[in-house]
């Protein structure tokens, strides 16, 4: 995983699991079952992410960020998950 990875979080129902970066990347993993994973990608954000929420009824995968480019900034991005066998959180 990238450096930093600091807040996992899990959607059960497309068995998913998300760890945010604060380096500036999402990493998205498949569970296949309890005890083999394979990972999907590194998916690119801003840097500073160190929060995450999945809602796991849309998928959807909340991340609040802190810098854009190196500023300061507060909002909340949202990624729709893909439920091919590529995940864009």
């Amino acid at each position: 995983m990238p450096a930093g990875a600091d807040v996992v979080k899990f959607d059960p129902s497309l068995s998913r699991i998300y760890v945010a970066c604060p380096s500036g990347f999402i990493s998205v993993f498949q569970a296949q079952d309890a005890e083999h994973y394979r990972k999907l990608e590194d998916f690119p954000v801003q840097k500073m992410v160190h929060s995450l929420a999945v809602d796991s009824t849309t998928h959807r995968v909340y991340a609040p960020e802190q810098q854009e480019n190196g500023q300061s900034v507060a909002r909340m991005i949202v990624y729709e998950a893909t439920t091919s066998d590529r995940s864009k959180p």
